[in-house]
């Protein structure tokens, strides 16, 4: 009687060990940990490892060149030793009632990078006040656009740009009395093709018929609203406030509120 029972017990022992698969813990180069149990997928190139409960399995495939040391229920093995073993500790097929493949993946290198097809994913605008000629009234506006691809590094933009400056001017209270004598203007518009080179050049904006630095009835500060046509690319909207469309002078803004219109600083 005493030997049956024992003769019970170690075929019990041996059908337990049969149905349980060991715990593999293994270290990777990132420093990561992952524990589980080795799957039937096991093969010479990756090590599969199974996890999780609730009826769920999540199984991760790792390359055997990635792990840095392995150790099977808390004892240290050799990452040779365990490809050597690895069939003997594979878990038996348990029907489950969902089975989750987390698929390795591989960091793109810089070539790789460099190959994929750029796309515009940022666009900025940036203008100022600027002189391009002989004197000392200012011009227009220097715009400059800065385009940018997926991955940081300038895009060369392909399309049409527009430009339109609005400024407050001054009229007669009585023109405007909702607005207190001063009404939003519209006073000048610009449009033109962008190539690569135009894309990161600035671009020119020269004033047209109402030149701020000329008229005092306009604000010294205006709205630059700049739009950016590129095929294949969208629409983009972009714009700049508060931008300054005259040159600072309290000589001459003391002389105009002053009423004295002839002023050597506009002599040429």
């Amino acid at each position: 009687m005493f030997l049956h029972f024992t003769s019970l017990l170690i075929v019990g022992s041996l059908l337990t060990a049969a149905t349980c698969a060991a715990e593999v813990s293994v270290t990777l180069q990132s420093g990561r940990t992952v524990t589980g149990a080795v799957s039937v997928k096991t093969d010479g190139e990756r090590l599969w490892v199974n996890s999780g409960n609730g009826g769920i399995k999540v199984v991760r495939p790792i390359d055997w060149d990635r792990i840095v040391s392995a150790t099977i229920d808390g004892q240290k093995i050799s990452v040779d030793q365990l490809r050597q073993q690895r069939f003997d500790l594979v878990e038996p097929e348990v029907r489950l009632q969902s089975e989750i493949i987390a698929r390795p993946v591989r960091q793109a290198s810089y070539q790789e990078e460099v190959e994929i097809a750029p796309r515009l994913a940022s666009l900025d605008v940036y203008a100022s006040l600027e002189n391009w000629d002989y004197d000392i009234v200012a011009d227009g506006l220097q715009l400059t656009i800065d385009a940018r691809d997926q991955f940081g590094r300038k895009f060369d933009l392909h399309g049409q740009y527009q430009a339109e400056l609005y400024a407050f001017k001054r009229y007669d209270f009585v023109s405007v009395p909702s607005q207190r004598g001063a009404a939003s203007t519209r006073i000048g518009h610009w449009g033109g093709r962008l190539d690569s080179q135009a894309g990161a050049e600035p671009i020119r904006l020269r004033y047209q018929g109402q030149n701020p630095e000329l008229d005092d009835t306009l604000a010294p500060n205006g709205l630059l609203k700049v739009r950016v046509i590129v095929p294949g690319q969208g629409v983009f909207e972009r714009k700049v406030d508060w931008l300054r469309i005259r040159t600072w002078s309290p000589y001459r803004d003391y002389s105009e509120l002053n009423q004295s219109p002839a002023l050597p600083y506009y002599r040429r």
